[in-house]
């Protein structure tokens, strides 16, 4: 366990490897998200019966892959030693992250919310005309 703290204390103390460890994480991880959302969860949800989770699924792709990179990069900062302008920076990153969930909220309510209550008002419709065309056209023997 010791040994453990005092590698993590090394790398801590070198900016060089905290930055290159953190690029690493980011390059890792947002290959991870991209791969397992276009295609492990796009195979899966096109068995579905409702476009709904797939639409879902593509809307969300982008702005997750941008809100992790912007997290990972925020987060690294906090572990750099201080220069002019890492306040000023982290609050851009946290700025940043913001808007891109923002966007990424509208986006799911624009086109996923939206979609699916016209999918569900044309299928309403539709029973609702077919039932008052059944009633008006009753014949009579």
């Amino acid at each position: 366990m010791q040994e453990i703290i005092n590698s993590l204390s090394h790398i801590l103390g070198n900016p060089f490897l905290i930055v290159t460890s953190s690029i690493v994480i980011t390059v890792l991880g947002t290959l991870v998200i991209y791969f397992t959302s276009f295609y492990s969860l796009r195979s899966i949800f096109r068995t579905l019966d409702n476009d709904f989770a797939l639409v879902t699924l593509n809307i969300s792709t982008y702005p997750a892959l941008v809100v992790f990179a912007l997290s990972n990069l925020t987060y690294t900062l906090n572990f750099l030693p201080d220069f002019v302008g890492k306040l000023t920076l982290i609050s851009v990153l946290k700025a940043s992250i913001i808007v891109a969930v923002s966007y990424w909220i509208n986006c799911l309510f624009v086109h996923v919310i939206i979609y699916y209550l016209k999918d569900y008002t044309q299928r309403t419709e539709q029973t609702f005309w077919e039932s008052s065309f059944d009633k008006t056209h009753i014949h009579k023997d």
